[in-house]
């Protein structure tokens, strides 16, 4: 991997990318993976399909990894508007997942049995992505406790 930045992060982390390809990161990753993982906040723009996914996705994971949680409790959130980008990002989030095991994500939507989504999270979720709404939705139930949560991302914060 030609990055200097990709040989920085994880093996598996480094084994995933590899495996979808990705041997140089892209500009909006190269300026917001190092802020994101000493803990900074961070807002950023960037045109549609210029990787900002990953740009949040990998210190998220990179920071759970660096963890290892024991149980399944929520680590991070992401927010996103739409049912189909939280279906996305849950695919890119497994992507990177997909050389470690022991890691788990939920996608909280709407469009879906809320009591099959109740059952389905009460197994524990690393990650959670959701809507808006959906969250709230379980907030009130108190099916989704983010007190462990450390980290948060707003996948197109000016669309919520």
């Amino acid at each position: 991997m030609s990055d200097h930045l990709i040989s920085s992060l994880s093996a598996p982390t480094q084994n995933a990318l590899a495996r979808l390809q990705i041997s140089e990161l892209s500009e909006i990753q190269k300026r917001c993976i190092p802020d994101a993982m000493q803990g900074k906040d961070i807002l950023a723009q960037a045109p549609t399909g210029s990787g900002k996914t990953f740009a949040y996705l990998i210190p998220v994971v990179e920071q759970l990894i660096a963890e290892k949680p024991q149980k399944h409790l929520p680590q991070a959130l992401i927010l996103v508007p739409t049912r189909e980008l939280a279906l996305q990002v849950a695919q890119a989030a497994r992507s990177l997942l997909s050389t470690r095991e022991g890691f788990r994500t939920a996608v909280l939507v709407g469009g879906t049995d809320m009591n099959l989504q109740v059952r389905t999270f009460s197994r524990g979720a690393d990650i959670v992505i959701g809507t808006p709404a959906r969250i709230l939705d379980h907030l009130r139930r108190h099916t989704f406790k983010p007190k462990l949560c450390r980290m948060l991302a707003l996948d197109e914060a000016d669309e919520m």
